[in-house]
C-alpha cells in the first residue's frame, strides 16, 4: 500500500520495482461496451472540462522563485511548484477524493469514475485485465498509469506488469514472457526454458 495516498502498490514483475498504476472502476450503471467506447474516444482538450465545471475565473501568477499566487474570486492562495496537469486531470482529482477514505487495507475501494472522467482519461494510459481466457466469470480490471514517461508493458497471456525495457530485454534473451513462457504469436519461439513462475 501507498504510505502517502493509501491505495495498493502494483508491481514490475520483471524487478519488481512499483509501478505508477491505479486501479478504478466505471460506476456499475456503465455497461462494458459502453466504458470501452468512452475509454477510446479522444479525450477533450486539456484544461476544458475543468474551465466549464468552474464558473469563478482563476488566475495564476508564477514567481521567479517557485511559487505561484493563485487567486479564485476573493480566495488568495499560494503554491509551490503547481502541477497544472494534475489540477486539470478530472481522474487524479477523483482519485485524491478516494484516496482520504483509504484508512486501512480491509477498507479499500477502487477508484470509481463515471463516463464522463472515462472519456476524458487517454486509451494509451489504460490497461485492461482481462483474465477470462482461465475461467469464466472473472471480473476485469482496469488500470490507469499515472505517469505516461513510464513505458508499461502487459502480457496477453498471465496479465502481469512490467517495465516495457526490462520486458523486451528479457523476451529478447528468453523467447517467452519471464514470468509465464507465454510466447507472442508476432515474435517467434524460442527453446529456452526457466520462468519467474518456476520459482512459486
Amino acid at each position: 500500500m501507498c504510505v502517502h495516498c493509501g491505495l495498493p502498490t502494483q508491481r514490475n514483475f520483471g524487478s519488481f520495482d512499483t509501478l505508477p498504476l491505479v486501479e478504478f472502476v466505471p460506476t456499475h450503471n456503465i455497461p462494458e461496451t459502453k466504458v470501452l467506447s468512452a475509454l477510446r474516444m479522444d479525450p477533450p482538450d486539456e484544461g476544458m472540462e475543468m474551465q466549464s465545471a468552474q464558473p469563478k475565473k482563476k488566475t495564476t501568477t508564477k514567481g521567479p522563485d517557485g511559487w505561484n499566487q493563485n487567486e479564485e474570486g476573493e480566495e488568495q492562495t499560494l503554491t509551490f511548484n503547481q502541477n497544472d496537469t494534475l489540477e486539470n486531470d478530472l481522474f487524479s482529482q477523483r482519485m485524491l477524493e478516494f484516496a482520504a477514505t483509504q484508512t486501512n487495507p480491509e477498507a479499500y475501494r477502487p477508484v470509481e469514475v463515471d463516463e464522463h472522467i472515462l472519456k476524458s482519461m487517454r486509451w494509451e494510459e489504460v490497461f485492461i485485465v482481462d483474465m477470462d481466457h482461465f475461467g469464466g466469470g472473472l471480473q476485469k480490471k482496469y488500470y490507469k498509469n499515472m505517469s505516461p514517461d513510464v513505458a508499461i508493458n502487459k502480457c496477453e497471456n498471465c496479465q502481469k506488469f512490467f517495465i516495457q525495457d526490462e520486458y523486451e530485454f528479457a523476451y529478447m534473451d528468453l523467447g517467452h514472457c519471464p514470468f509465464c513462457k507465454n510466447v507472442e504469436k508476432d515474435k517467434g519461439v524460442k527453446a529456452i526454458y526457466g520462468s519467474l513462475a518456476d520459482m512459486q
